[in-house]
């Protein structure tokens, strides 16, 4: 299995590192999920919905680097 980095990437109005671990705290109330992941999806990293619950609880280590969040995931089941 391929591993893919995906960087998460801050701009001027989005602070990568805080929305990262604002979702990651959010994750586990489930009514909240789907609001997540619409804003998640922004970054238009193409993961699937296993893959951020895979991220967002620890599963798949993530580090910040600088003003970026940076994990590898498994690339045969990155959503085309």
């Amino acid at each position: 299995m391929a591993i893919r980095t995906v960087r998460l990437g801050s701009s001027g109005l989005v602070h990568a590192p805080g929305v990262f671990e604002w979702a990651k705290n959010g994750w586990f109330h489930k009514k909240d999920q789907p609001r997540i992941l619409a804003i998640l999806e922004a970054w238009d990293v193409k993961l699937t919905r296993e893959q951020w619950d895979r991220v967002l609880t620890s599963k798949v280590p993530s580090k910040v680097d600088g003003e970026t969040v940076v994990f590898e995931i498994e690339e045969d089941t990155v959503s085309a």
